[in-house]
């Protein structure tokens, strides 16, 4: 499957989006989530190089996860996760700093979602950074991504999302250039 995504970084004025989506269709319940982004050998995003791994830790609610991801240079991503109860989580961070991982930022946000036309809408405030809509779909093929992109940016103009908000950089990199 291929994620076709597209995330919008809403500014102060235009909180009344959120509003107003939650109001025409039913937002989910907010779910609380942390992720704890770790790099293995370097202690900033600074001396961080595409295709090198990164580890994430993620709660929600009592799930925890330990996810590597690294971008292979063919394309794609390789990724390997690992379901720890919460109880085990503590250990396994102990674990993972003594293989030399640091801890390099960490990522807190509620989320509301909702399905509109078939696309998730998923609404993100995120600590330390505001609010965001992020609009996904998983496609079969890559014939689909064009189309369903179009889907994408109609839904967008119902919504009253600007195509100036978009945002292409993830939390962890915008958290590391707010906080130098």
């Amino acid at each position: 499957m291929i994620e076709v995504e597209k995330k919008y970084r809403l500014p102060a004025d235009a909180q009344d989006i959120i509003e107003r989506t939650g109001e025409l269709y039913s937002l989910s319940k907010a779910v609380r989530q942390a992720d704890l982004v770790y790099l293995n050998g370097i202690s900033s995003f600074k001396d961080f190089t595409p295709g090198d791994p990164v580890l994430r830790c993620r709660s929600v609610d009592d799930a925890v996860t330990f996810t590597v991801k690294r971008k292979l240079p063919e394309g794609g991503v390789w990724e390997v996760e690992l379901p720890v109860n919460d109880a085990g989580a503590d250990r396994v961070e102990d674990f993972i700093a003594c293989l030399g991982w640091n801890l390099v930022t960490r990522v807190v946000k509620t989320r509301r979602s909702t399905q509109i036309d078939g696309i998730t809408v998923v609404v993100d405030d995120v600590e330390g950074l505001g609010q965001f809509v992020e609009l996904e779909v998983l496609v079969a093929t890559t014939e689909e991504v064009e189309h369903t992109l179009s889907s994408i940016y109609r839904l967008c103009t119902k919504l009253g999302i600007s195509e100036e908000w978009e945002e292409m950089r993830k939390y962890d990199e915008l958290l590391a250039i707010e906080s130098v």
